[in-house]
């Protein structure tokens, strides 16, 4: 049996968290109770990304509304093709298809998830509109779709996953048709970091070595280095937008602050990350607003003449 790779072990991590999300939640007053809806939400939703959360959301609804926002950004017509990077077990994607009436192609480095992808699509009846492949690395895998393949390209926390941005985004260009669209939330240390702030040095180097080594090598980006990113690799009218700072009832990480109220064993930790001081360097980084798991970013290709 080959060795996971620490992607492969981010993404089942991610997985773990979901799953154990939903039971501090159940504790933690933060979601809907009171119902079985709301606890089957929780006991089956494991696509897990941070979301804006507004008072008596379930999980599975901030997610959901969360994704839509990102698709909005796309500017879709219907049959159009897109396609999904980091596209995990197909949740997002399927969410896609029937938010938009497009086809995805779905890549990924996690050869259980793309199983998982493949097999809901299936029982969605959904295998002409969604198309799932297994890659071992997400920007060499961009160059094998021909140029000018889709109308537009998204993904959920992916700066962690690739190794070259500013080729990534390079590629991203090649293979958008005129006018595509490409939308990503991504997680940045945002504006409010301050270098020459002992304190904000210290939880961000925390932050980043919960993180496995292959991925300290890329750290995390600012904003300002992920808008640079895009355009260097030639996409035009880029935008970025930290949708943390838009007022919601609850903040992004009140799911740690529960997590950690529940005084869990360490053994039992609501993070993908390697290491045990990945949630706790997470809630203090979101606390001091110096981090943001969901900056919105948006960019295109040009026009053709």
């Amino acid at each position: 049996m080959r060795p996971s790779s620490p992607c492969e072990h981010i993404c089942s991590r991610r997985e773990q968290f979901a799953s154990r999300l939903a039971a501090v939640s159940a504790f933690s007053g933060l979601f809907l109770r009171g119902s079985n809806r709301a606890r089957k939400e929780h006991c089956s939703y494991d696509a897990f990304h941070f979301s804006r959360i507004e008072q008596g959301d379930s999980l599975p609804n901030a997610m959901a509304r969360h994704q839509h926002i990102l698709f909005g950004q796309l500017c879709l017509r219907p049959k159009k093709r897109v396609l999904a990077v980091a596209c995990g077990n197909g949740t997002v994607s399927r969410q896609l298809v029937h938010f938009s009436d497009v086809d995805v192609i779905g890549i990924d480095t996690d050869s259980r998830l793309i199983s998982r992808a493949r097999t809901a699509a299936e029982e969605a009846g959904l295998t002409d509109r969604l198309t799932y492949h297994h890659v071992g690395d997400l920007c060499e895998a961009l160059t094998n779709f021909p140029d000018c393949s889709f109308d537009a390209v998204f993904a959920i926390e992916l700066g962690y996953r690739i190794t070259s941005p500013k080729m990534f985004y390079k590629h991203v260009k090649r293979i958008l048709k005129p006018s595509g669209r490409l939308a990503i939330y991504e997680w940045c240390f945002t504006d409010a970091m301050t270098p020459t702030n002992p304190e904000h040095v210290v939880v961000a180097q925390n932050l980043l070595q919960s993180f496995p080594k292959t991925v300290q090598e890329n750290p995390l980006s600012t904003i300002a280095d992920l808008i640079a990113n895009l355009r260097a690799g030639g996409l035009v009218n880029v935008t970025a937008r930290d949708l943390s700072l838009c007022h919601t009832d609850i903040p992004w990480y009140r799911p740690l602050e529960s997590q950690q109220s529940t005084r869990s064993s360490p053994s039992v930790s609501l993070s993908w990350w390697h290491g045990q001081l990945s949630s706790r360097a997470l809630l203090t980084a979101g606390r001091l607003q110096i981090f943001s798991p969901m900056v919105l970013v948006t960019g295109e290709k040009g026009p053709s003449f």
